[in-house]
């Protein structure tokens, strides 16, 4: 049977954006951030990570080095209870150095990373939903066609560092209550509605461009 999720971005998001971290150092992690992932853990909803990370393509750090970022989040994380399901994330850019440098399929906007956490994971996109920094998205309209994701929502910006378990579990009833896939934003607002209220900040102004 496959499972439902909700994709988080990184950095900005769990934790404070520092521009491109590239030490442990200057990773923090949001107050919140761990009992808010905790809420969606116990529910049946993979909790998945997907960001990109073209410090790797500008040469900033290796993929070695993201890899120890997503343990130290992990141990953090476990520290409270929490953990996050899977952590994917794009090193490429179209203005990287080497093997790096490509317009490639996972680097966000783009959806292959969704994809891939749907394969390996088993996932059912069509009730999931994807809180990032920049936009609220539902993913039903994911098709074997590559269709882009359905914008359903005005941006928003998720930050987890405020109280957040009312508006969580109000988003998972939302979600349980819905008995159809999302094909249109109208379909999606009950849920929506729930989850923005998970957002601590509505972003008013404009977004950096994606990292």
């Amino acid at each position: 049977m496959k499972t439902e999720a909700v994709f988080l971005d990184r950095d900005g998001t769990i934790n404070e954006e520092v521009g491109y971290l590239d030490s442990l150092e200057r990773l923090v992690i949001y107050p919140r951030a761990p009992e808010a992932i905790k809420i969606l853990n116990e529910s049946r909803m993979k909790v998945v990570v997907v960001t990109n990370q073209s410090g790797v393509a500008r040469g900033y750090f290796t993929e070695d080095f993201v890899t120890s970022v997503h343990e130290r989040m992990q141990e953090v994380l476990a520290k409270r209870q929490a953990h996050l399901d899977a952590l994917y994330y794009c090193p490429h850019h179209p203005e990287g150095l080497g093997a790096y440098r490509r317009k490639c399929p996972c680097r966000k906007p783009e959806p292959g990373m969704l994809f891939a956490a749907a394969r390996e994971m088993d996932l059912d996109l069509s009730h999931s939903y994807d809180f990032a920094k920049r936009e609220l998205v539902s993913l039903s309209k994911k098709t074997n066609a590559g269709n882009q994701l359905d914008i359903v929502q005005n941006p928003v910006e998720v930050k987890m560092h405020d109280p957040l378990e009312e508006e969580i579990r109000s988003f998972l009833q939302a979600v349980r209550g819905r008995t159809a896939p999302l094909v249109s934003g109208e379909d999606a607002l009950p849920a929506l509605e729930a989850a923005a209220k998970i957002m601590d900040k509505i972003g008013s102004g404009a977004f950096p461009p994606h990292a």
